[in-house]
């Protein structure tokens, strides 16, 4: 009797264990990214991403979140990195334990544009002269990094380039700092109360995959697969 009982619980154990074995997948990896789940250049960025973490053996998923949150869970371990933030991200957040993946994965011009036709803003003393009511990406240390403290009180952040947008063509703010490309994807999504305007551009931005420490020793094989995938410069966000 005790060696049924034995035999049986021998066997119920074998499987569940082939069952665990069976369900069992490969490791995931998640990356948080503020450009928008629709959108043709994240959806192109998470195929790329998705093939490289295949060939190291690694599922993978992207989740879009607003530009600050996306960082924010990437620092905080929530996800597993995020997926194009600016060269100048660790430069401004020295406390951020993120690693920048030495491949530039995509790039975007970033302007400034107007609800007024007549507003130039071709330099950073236009910018910080406090002339217009100026409105900014919260998240982005591009942007962040061409304001004088002065300045930084006196804008005004938003957590998404729809809101943003919004803002500006209804006349409550007078410029916007936001990427080119951001501001093409949003009007051919959105009709906008009143026409806005380019006034200026500042820079063209690189943007680098920010991996969390926990997966430090994924790299050097993470870089050489991107390098393998994306083209010299990276892809452009226009």
């Amino acid at each position: 009797m005790f060696i049924t009982r034995s035999l049986r619980w021998w066997l119920a154990s074998m499987v569940l264990a082939y069952t665990a074995c069976g369900h069992a997948g490969a490791p995931r990896i998640t990356f948080s990214c503020w450009l928008p789940a629709h959108s043709a250049h994240f959806i192109k960025l998470e195929a790329i991403y998705r093939q490289a973490f295949a060939a190291l053996g690694y599922e993978f998923v992207m989740q879009h979140r607003p530009t600050l949150r996306a960082i924010q869970d990437a620092n905080h371990g929530t996800s597993d990195g995020e997926c194009a933030r600016d060269t100048h991200y660790l430069a401004s957040a020295p406390e951020s334990p993120l690693i920048r993946i030495d491949v530039v994965v995509a790039s975007a011009d970033l302007q400034v544009w107007s609800h007024q036709p007549d507003i130039r803003i071709d330099n950073l003393s236009e910018l910080n002269s406090g002339k217009y009511r100026l409105g900014y990406m919260q998240g982005s240390a591009a942007t962040k990094s061409l304001l004088t403290p002065e300045r930084q009180r006196d804008a005004q952040g938003l957590v998404t380039s729809e809101i943003g947008i919004k803002m500006l063509s209804a006349g409550r703010i007078d410029a916007l700092i936001i990427s080119e490309a951001s501001v093409k994807r949003i009007q051919a999504e959105m009709k906008l109360p009143k026409p806005i305007y380019h006034a200026g551009t500042l820079f063209r931005q690189s943007a680098y995959v920010h991996l969390h420490p926990r997966h430090r020793q994924l790299v050097p094989a993470l870089t050489r697969e991107l390098r393998l995938r994306i083209p010299e410069g990276g892809i452009s966000l226009e």
